[in-house]
């Protein structure tokens, strides 16, 4: 299949690469549909965070399960999806309390949304209806995001003005 990755600061490569193929129980293969274009992926490609080369990019994903472990309970073959495509350990004091996004231990290597096929754990897919394109699903992080700091405010009530700084998607989302 093809990937995208980054080299070096603003050299972006296609190359081949295999296929994804399961290997545990409990993945899940998605053929990518649409993948965002996050600030994260823009400073990697900048050279400002590039952990190490190549380094692929792309978390905003959605797409269609194309193939599904033993295990795998939630998702069939055809279902629609959107990604949460950062990993986590699950087992340090934040992922055991349900706050896995501040996990202590983030592991594994980086998503590539820019790929053809895509594979995670099932608990990292989220079915989602056809009537939600898949550029809609592919903003499901960005939109988590918003979520996530709104009930950060816990005083915020309908009516109440706050103050949102920058024009990016999570800014116009709010």
């Amino acid at each position: 299949m093809k990937a995208a990755f980054v080299f070096n600061p603003r050299d972006v490569r296609i190359i081949e690469v295999p296929d994804p193929s399961i290997e545990k129980p409990d993945e899940v293969i998605i053929r990518v549909e649409a993948c965002g274009v996050c600030p994260f992926d823009v400073r990697i490609y900048e050279g400002l965070f590039l952990p190490y080369t190549p380094c692929p990019i792309g978390h905003e994903i959605s797409g269609r399960v194309v193939e599904v472990g033993d295990e795998v309970r939630s998702l069939r073959v055809g279902d629609k999806v959107a990604v949460d495509a950062i990993w986590r350990c699950n087992s340090c004091y934040y992922c055991r309390r349900g706050a896995d996004n501040l996990c202590e231990n983030r592991k594994g290597p980086l998503p590539n949304g820019f790929a053809e096929y895509f594979k995670m754990p099932e608990r990292y897919m989220h079915k989602l209806p056809d009537s939600i394109s898949f550029e809609e699903a592919a903003l499901c992080e960005p939109l988590a995001c918003c979520i996530n700091a709104i009930e950060k405010i816990y005083d915020l009530q309908f009516g109440d003005a706050v103050l949102i700084i920058g024009s990016g998607p999570i800014g116009l989302m709010f």
